[in-house]
């Protein structure tokens, strides 16, 4: 029996054979109960049950069906918590009346990010050590797509288990797999195949792009970040295909957080930053590129994706004083208001990355080593051979054995 739990109500029906539970990765896990009544139930949506340590909630109404009999057919189809995010809009952390804005985070950023946009009970579990931050424009997308966007940006997964939200891959029953294999009483019924990724050879050769953000091209001799010995190739020694790795989120950067902010006019929106932990080797003043525009973005707060000017001149970057740390902001229209405002300011704690710059050496370095590190994990992956194996459940051999597989 199971029970249904409908508003305050139990409801106790016993599943037939055509129930079902379906899980898988990156989806919504679904629980499929058909079960029959002689009399007529009335079950709401809102109604949950608890199977197998998860708990499954009618998201839409159930489907009925009178038979001559006097009895009636139910199929109810329950959801996990995931098939909620279907529901819910992503909403920028700094206005949350706004759907369409810019977000730059970690792995456990973006989590938290959708976590908060679902509300109350919504939480963020162990995420990816991302190789470093990505930025992401979203418009008016639900947190489910949302999701699928940042898991495709960081390479990843998405993971939702009960309310919690991470980043990361995911691989089920690894440490208790059903032992399998093909033959009269071994699981598999005759027809067990093995195919190939489609014309996905491995890779022998994987060309790296890295990212063009603060690389001054005339100073570094290109316009991309490339590997620490120049090159922008890697090799895997194996035979195989050529292919290429889009890495363009990884450039030379410093995330920084505000110490102090000093409001220089008000009526003027004149606003200044510090950030006491700017180290001493790090003077902004002699990074600035020729042509180029020095902006900061905030990467958190109310300012969380708005990309100011420093206060500059053709020949020097003028607005920032290395002595106190200081950046003076100059003010901007975006979308009909003005940034950095009374409303719209930057506040103590807030992260910020400053760009259209060039750091020095150490930031350089330190950034070709993780497009380095991130070239040889991919091409680590994809130098084996992948294939898919399909084969139909022996439904004997899974009824003997249903106490280790159910």
């Amino acid at each position: 029996m199971i029970q249904i739990h409908d508003h305050g109500k139990i409801i106790e029906v016993e599943p037939s054979d055509k129930s079902q539970l379906t899980r898988g990765i990156m989806r919504s896990s679904e629980l499929l109960l058909s079960f029959r009544s002689d009399v007529a139930l009335d079950i709401h949506v809102g109604a949950t049950v608890d199977f197998e340590g998860e708990t499954f909630t009618l998201i839409y109404p159930s489907e009925l069906r009178k038979l001559r009999r006097g009895y009636y057919d139910y199929t109810v189809t329950m959801h996990s918590s995931a098939e909620l995010l279907k529901q819910r809009l992503l909403k920028d952390p700094s206005d949350p009346g706004r759907t369409a804005f810019t977000f730059t985070g970690s792995a456990h950023d973006f989590a938290t990010l959708v976590a908060r946009s679902m509300g109350k009970g919504w939480s963020v579990g162990d995420c990816m050590v991302s190789d470093g931050d990505r930025m992401i424009a979203f418009r008016e997308e639900t947190c489910l797509g949302a999701l699928a966007h940042i898991a495709e940006d960081f390479h990843s997964e998405w993971v939702v288990e009960r309310q919690t939200i991470a980043i990361r891959k995911q691989e089920l029953w690894r440490d208790d797999p059903v032992a399998m294999s093909y033959g009269k009483g071994k699981g598999f019924l005759s027809g067990v195949s093995r195919s190939g990724d489609g014309d996905k050879l491995p890779i022998s050769r994987l060309y790296v792009l890295g990212g063009s953000r603060n690389i001054d091209p005339a100073a570094y001799g290109s316009r991309s970040l490339h590997l620490p010995d120049g090159s922008t190739a890697l090799s895997s020694g194996v035979e195989g295909r050529e292919a290429a790795l889009d890495l363009s989120h990884i450039y030379p950067s410093r995330v920084g957080t505000v110490s102090e902010v000093i409001t220089v006019s008000e009526e003027k929106c004149f606003y200044d930053i510090l950030d006491s932990s700017i180290p001493e080797a790090l003077n902004y003043s002699d990074c600035r590129i020729p042509g180029e525009k020095a902006v900061i973005t905030f990467q958190t707060g109310a300012l969380a994706g708005r990309s100011l000017e420093i206060r500059q001149s053709e020949t020097g970057l003028e607005g920032y004083h290395h002595k106190e740390r200081r950046f003076e902001l100059v003010p901007s229209e975006q979308d009909g208001q003005v940034f950095p405002s009374a409303r719209w300011m930057p506040a103590k704690g807030d992260k910020y990355a400053v760009f259209g710059i060039t750091l020095p050496a150490t930031y350089v370095e330190e950034a070709e080593e993780r497009l380095l590190q991130e070239a040889r994990r991919t091409l680590e992956e994809r130098r084996i051979p992948q294939y898919t194996f399909e084969g139909q459940l022996d439904g004997i051999w899974a009824s003997k054995h249903w106490l280790e597989i159910g």
